[in-house]
């Protein structure tokens, strides 16, 4: 563009210069008047003038072109400058962007170094922290060695360690911060500090590291920190130790610094569990020099190489399984198999083994005689030094008279021991079964509730052998008309349960075949019983109630039956009535009473008595059971048995026993603030109801925190059944309520459905034999079942409770048999609460 203008100014300069010159020329011949190539000068001017306007017209176009073209190269070359700083200024940006990028660059390379050097720092820290578990084997040392590796880094302000003692932490170790700091800070109840130790409780029970920022500088733990880390150190499965870091600068916590300490502090779990390894090996060495002392017990023993070929037995093995040590040494001890288990059985027993290097249970094995027999067996491992397996050792003892005296227990739970007939539980789950099984086909039963009319007549008349005697040929004869699906039971002293089943789908045929059978049963006692020379009259009152007819459940069907019953005592004896519209004016009389104990409770009309539970050793009083009484506005003092019926079923089971725990705690209470050493257990009978909710648990240990009572002044009574309805459920529960001190005794032992097996798995601490045992203890079998009560209980290292001891005799017995406590009129009734208080200020005043 430039050089387009210039040419055009030359050409300009040329024409005009040009132009001047002929002008000039042209106007010295008009001024001269010289005519030219003949024209004369006249037309000359005229010519030259018009040639002049036509030059300078000519000129002026040119010029005025010339200008515009100047003013547009003039702002073209302005948009060129422009463009041309533009693009100059754009460099200069793009040259210190550049200079930019170059210099962070360089500071992210430096960055990357120091991190680098960082790293190499902390890794060089964790191997030399791994080389120190490897050759250190003292847990102290280990700690102290984590805690200074760590400071080393030089990337933390200050770190300590604290050990988990329960819900309390207590600082063992410290770099930068002292241990007293700490304390104050973790004892204060300023928010900082209460969410810094929620923070650290929170990591004990989740297992799980936190990193937390500090918000209040002033805290000890917080001056001139960011950032807080909380990492836990296990320890067999439970945070025992809790490491905490502070930091300048949130950034050093990231991905790869947890990731570092996280390694290390497993890294210390495996070191622990190494330690602990370590000790169970020494400690199994000396197990087994000590057994090897013992070598020669009662027990039997076994030991295997290490691909199970017998290579020693001892007496025992020989008199227990017949076989001598030449017939099995250098075999595997499926010499003994009995063929009753399965694969899946040896498999779950090897797996047990071979992860936690042992296994105890109950197994059948066969004798050399061909004889299969019951054992408990228990087999371990033994390692060497390098922790492979070397030997299994095997003890075991013939179960064959325990198992004998567990089917006989199971028998007795389900019977009653003076008539054999079914008892009361076991009629219970009958008639829970046959109920369930009538609904679904629409069959007629009936239930027939007995009661012997002036049993207590014969009793005192005559004597409790002669009524033992009736009841016993009274069982006899009715178990003559019995068809072969129905079912009898002995329920109480002087009732029976008949369950008539099978009586069609009729139910006027099912009422008239049960008149019938009741005939045939007035028939079988109408002459009367020669007992030992005696004729004694006997008569019934019995209750009929055909199910399924209405009622809800098998419950309904006994409380019909009963209410029955009564109506037929009440009007002369000797009768039998079924259940109608009328009687049920007695079940309005049920309701009465449930809705007169619900107020009770309300209105705290229900009184504890306290019967003693004593040492039979020393005769102290080691603790006391909490009877329920009702204080009635008008009928007085009322016993269980006239007013606990009602609760079966509903709230009021759960609403009493509330009522008992409250105020058996506020009594504890009351004792301890009184005698700050008493130390006595108040026992609690909990209802199966009550204990099979599942809400048991919640409730109880919100009454015992309310009431602010310790829990290892409580002792729970449940009765077996109860216990075993659920076995996996049950083990839990009794082991949160352990964990805070409660004791549970397994209430009425032998009348339900005692197990061997289960006493080894239910963590109960004592045995209570049912009275029911003890009032008649040298009666028929009792002296045996109270024996073998006893020595089951020693078994599994339980204490044992006898109920109903009444005399010196029994309670001799019971002290031969090894029996630790008693309770019974013997030493004392249920007494009140002014009483109890009085027997306690004996005992201490003689202290």
């Amino acid at each position: 563009m430039f050089k387009v203008g210039f040419k055009f100014h030359r050409i300009w300069l040329k024409v005009n210069r040009l132009t001047e010159q002929k002008y000039e020329e042209i106007k010295q011949k008009i001024i001269y008047k010289k005519d030219i190539n003949g024209i004369n000068s006249a037309e000359w001017w005229k010519l030259a003038t018009d040639y002049i306007n036509s030059i300078y017209k000519t000129n002026f176009l040119v010029l005025q072109k010339i200008i515009e073209l100047k003013k547009q190269l003039k702002d073209e070359a302005l948009s060129i400058l422009s463009i041309s700083v533009l693009l100059w200024t754009l460099s200069i940006f793009a040259l210190i962007f550049l200079v930019k990028i170059i210099t962070r660059m360089l500071n992210t390379f430096g960055k990357l170094v120091k991190t680098i050097e960082d790293q190499k720092r902390l890794y060089k820290a964790f191997a030399e922290f791994s080389e120190i578990l490897v050759y250190n084997k003292d847990e102290q040392t280990i700690l102290n060695s984590l805690s200074i590796m760590l400071y080393k880094t030089e990337k933390f302000v200050y770190l300590w360690l604290g050990k988990v003692e329960g819900e309390h932490v207590e600082p063992i170790i410290s770099e930068n911060i002292p241990t007293a700091l700490i304390q104050k800070d973790l004892l204060n109840e300023n928010s900082e500090s209460l969410k810094f130790y929620k923070e650290i409780k929170r990591v004990i029970k989740e297992k799980e590291f936190v990193i937390t920022s500090c918000e209040n500088k002033i805290n000890s733990h917080c001056k001139g920190i960011d950032t807080i880390g909380i990492f836990p150190i296990m320890k067999e499965d439970k945070v025992a130790f809790i490491l905490v870091i502070a930091i300048e600068n949130s950034g050093i916590f990231d991905t790869g610094m947890i990731d570092l300490i996280t390694k290390m502090t497993n890294e210390l779990t495996y070191a622990f569990e190494k330690i602990a390894n370590k000790r169970n090996e020494e400690r199994l060495k000396e197990e087994l020099r000590v057994a090897a002392c013992a070598f020669d017990s009662h027990e039997a023993i076994t030991i295997t190489d290490s691909n199970g070929f017998i290579v020693k037995v001892n007496d025992a093995f020989t008199r227990i399984t017949g076989y001598k040590p030449e017939d099995v040494i250098g075999k595997k001890p499926n010499v003994l198999k009995s063929g009753i288990h399965d694969k899946d059985f040896y498999a779950a027993m090897w797996d047990s083994i071979r992860k936690f290097g042992h296994w105890t249970g109950e197994i059948f094995n066969r004798r050399k005689n061909g004889e299969i027999y019951p054992e408990l067996l228990s087999v371990s491992t033994i390692k060497d030094k390098r922790g492979e397996i070397t030997h299994y050792i095997a003890h075991f003892f013939d179960i064959s008279e325990i198992k004998k005296a567990q089917q006989n227990a199971e028998y007795r739970a389900q019977h009653d021991s003076l008539t054999d007939l079914y008892n009361r539980q076991k009629l219970i789950e009958e008639l829970d079964r046959i109920y369930k099984s009538a609904v679904k086909e629409k069959e007629y039963n009936a239930f027939l509730f007995f009661d012997l009319d002036n049993f207590k007549y014969i009793n005192d008349y005559y004597n409790h052998e002669i009524g033992d005697k009736v009841l016993i040929e009274i069982s006899k004869r009715l178990r003559e008309i019995l068809y072969e699906d129905d079912i009898l039971a002995r329920i109480a002293g002087d009732e029976f349960a008949l369950i008539a089943c099978n009586l069609g789908k009729d139910k006027s045929d099912a009422t008239k075949k049960v008149s019938i059978l009741i005939e045939k049963i007035k028939k079988l006692f109408e002459d009367p019983l020669d007992i030992d020379g005696h004729h004694i009259e006997v008569t019934f009152s019995v209750g009929v109630k055909i199910f399924p007819d209405q009622e809800t459940n098998y419950k309904d069907v006994m409380v019909n039956a009963d209410i029955a019953m009564y109506y037929a005592k009440k009007n002369g004896k000797n009768q039998y009535h079924f259940f109608n519209e009328r009687l049920n004016l007695e079940s309005k009389q049920f309701l009465l009473i449930k809705n007169e104990l619900a107020e009770a409770i309300k209105n705290r009309e229900l009184i504890l008595h306290y019967q003693p539970k004593v040492s039979i050793k020393s005769g102290e009083v080691v603790g006391f059971e909490a009877l329920v009484r009702w204080q009635h506005p008008q009928r007085g003092l009322l016993y269980p048995d006239e007013f606990l019926y009602v609760t079966a079923g509903n709230r009021l089971s759960f609403d009493l026993s509330e009522y008992v725990l409250k105020e058996v705690c506020h009594q504890i209470n009351a004792w301890k603030e009184r005698w700050p050493e008493f130390d006595k257990k108040i026992s609690i009978n909990i209802s199966g109801e009550q204990f099979n909710n599942k809400n048991f648990t919640k409730s109880i240990m919100r009454i015992i925190e309310e009431c602010g009572t310790k829990p290892e002044y409580l002792d729970f009574e449940i009765v077996e059944d109860a216990l075993l309805k659920d076995i996996d459920r049950t083990i839990e529960v009794i082991k949160t309520f352990k964990n805070i001190g409660v004791t549970f005794s397994m209430d009425d032992f032998g009348t339900g459905y005692s197990s061997i097996n289960y006493l080894k798995n239910l963590p109960v601490d004592i045995l209570k034999i049912d009275k029911s045992f003890i009032l008649d203890l040298f009666e028929g079998k009792n002296v045996e079942i109270v024996k073998m009560i006893i020595d089951t209980a020693k078994v599994f290292d339980l204490k044992v409770v006898a109920e109903g001891v009444e005399n010196e005799k029994i309670l001799k017995y019971l002290d031969s048999c090894g029996c630790d406590y008693y309770q019974g009129y013997y030493f004392s009734k249920p007494i009140t609460v002014d009483e109890a208080t009085n027997m306690l200020e004996k005992e201490n005043s003689k202290n």
